[in-house]
């Protein structure tokens, strides 16, 4: 019951019970950590009391970190100072890269990378160093650099033939197919509807 009563003081209060919550249950998910119910984590519990918030993020191990959440206190967040012009996120489509395919020429050669911890590289200007941080126990943490290193198993290239989006996109025969396993599981799925259906 000690856990009920440290969420219902956190929400009497109108700290971030919710925050507090699910970072307390992440963590108990994690083997390394393991809490007991009956524990007060004191760190979730003084952040769930900051205008400075902290989200969960899974690692590439399956594992889990927490990381600033530049979104809250929404209203006069780090986010809400950031133009959309600047922060709107758009994906290349397969229509962009068949656009591009035919700007340049058949036979010509494709290639394609992925961010492996995006925010990681980039270098923040000093004077906003506080912008990013926490207050904690007396002490100041930040991070001074933003990242942005790529993921080596997500690089493919230079090749004629590129799977993008699960499109195969083929510069030599100048077409746009799905993948032969793609094609390969339909046939299975409908001869297995078919069988089904007698």
């Amino acid at each position: 019951m000690k856990y009920g009563s440290t969420i219902q003081d956190l929400a009497a209060r109108g700290h971030n019970w919710r925050f507090y919550d699910e970072n307390f249950r992440f963590l108990r998910q994690t083997p390394a950590t393991s809490l007991p119910w009956g524990t007060i984590h004191w760190e979730l519990w003084l952040r769930s009391q900051s205008p400075v918030s902290v989200k969960k993020a899974q690692t590439p191990a399956g594992t889990g970190k927490l990381m600033p959440n530049l979104r809250v206190p929404r209203g006069s967040s780090l986010n809400d100072g950031i133009s959309s012009d600047y922060s709107t996120v758009s994906y290349a489509t397969v229509e962009n890269a068949i656009g591009l395919i035919k700007s340049v020429s058949p036979n010509c050669f494709l290639a394609k990378t992925d961010v492996k911890n995006a925010f990681r590289l980039v270098p923040i200007r000093p004077e906003d160093y506080d912008l990013l941080g926490i207050y904690w126990q007396g002490q100041y943490y930040y991070d001074s650099f933003l990242g942005i290193p790529m993921a080596p198993e997500k690089t493919v290239g230079p090749s004629t033939t590129l799977a993008f989006a699960g499109i195969e996109l083929d510069t030599v025969l100048m077409e746009a197919r799905l993948p032969q396993e793609k094609l390969d599981k339909c046939r299975d799925l409908l001869s297995t509807f078919l069988r089904e259906r007698r």
